[in-house]
């Protein structure tokens, strides 16, 4: 049987993948990114608010809290609205891979700063992992006539190494931080940020039934994924729990060629392949 933090980062691989696969349906409902951001942070913040109530302690809040989860939030956001944004530009099997190798550096930083193990399994995956890019990047020439090919790569570039920020920055919140203080303060921080701005700006809120119906599926999915990605970092190593959950990419892959009828290539059919590869190794002590 496999251990709980092997489960509880299984567990996070499939719900980040399933939110990965909601923000591309932003796009194809050519819904508002920031509003849709918006609404499912702020929808996150009150689930947050509720459980806090019953299961925290926020009298133990402190300093080193609040500022991880301010960075947590700056990183997520910038994270967020890129991934989604780089998806209006190129297509999702070429966003998620470039996102999403935010692994390597967090695996890097893992075993420079954490003294994870350097296992047979994380080099095997690692090796794999660098295939998967140079398949990547084989079926990136397909596209680059695309319109705004470059700027959708740079976006995902971007998302890629927030998205490293981030997890770096849950990994210190796992070890100093009530985890459930700790995501709650992060949301609202998000929130307050984004209707600061949307006051500032002037932007008005689009309640209709297709932003709100995104942003429930979008808060309910994200907290189980977040959940179960923390939980995976307080008894995993960092490295090992980063590898399984940064391959979520494939999840929405899958999904786009079933439901959206996107084109499965040999690229991309190894890409996925490859990935459950990387997952069977990392799971098989």
């Amino acid at each position: 049987m496999l251990p709980n933090w092997q489960i509880l980062a299984l567990t996070s691989f499939l719900f980040f993948g399933f939110q990965n696969y909601l923000y591309k349906l932003i796009v194809t409902k050519s819904l508002d990114t920031k509003n849709v951001t918006f609404l499912y942070i702020l929808f996150s913040s009150l689930i947050c608010i509720f459980l806090s109530i019953n299961f925290s302690d926020f009298s133990k809040v402190s300093y080193v809290t609040l500022g991880l989860a301010s960075l947590d939030s700056l990183a997520y956001y910038i994270t967020t609205t890129t991934r989604i944004d780089a998806l209006r530009y190129i297509p999702s099997y070429l966003v998620f891979p470039i996102a999403r190798f935010s692994t390597v550096l967090i695996v890097i930083y893992g075993v420079l700063i954490f003294n994870d193990p350097l296992s047979e399994e994380l080099i095997i995956s690692l090796i794999i992992a660098g295939v998967i890019v140079l398949l990547f990047a084989k079926d990136r020439h397909e596209h680059k006539d695309l319109p705004n090919y470059r700027y959708g790569v740079i976006l995902a570039i971007i998302a890629m190494v927030s998205s490293a920020a981030t997890n770096i920055v849950s990994k210190y919140a796992v070890l100093y931080t009530d985890l459930l203080a700790y995501m709650t303060i992060a949301n609202l921080i998000m929130s307050i940020t984004m209707f600061t701005n949307f006051k500032r700006q002037k932007i008005k809120l689009d309640l209709s039934k297709n932003s709100v119906s995104i942003a429930l599926y979008l808060a309910a999915v994200n907290l189980i994924a977040w959940f179960s990605y923390l939980y995976a970092m307080k008894t995993g190593p960092l490295s090992l729990v980063a590898t399984i959950s940064g391959l979520a990419f494939v999840v929405p892959i899958i999904l786009s060629i079933i439901f959206d009828k996107e084109k499965l290539n040999f690229s991309r059919f190894m890409i996925v392949v490859l990935t459950g590869v990387v997952i069977w190794v990392l799971n098989i002590r």
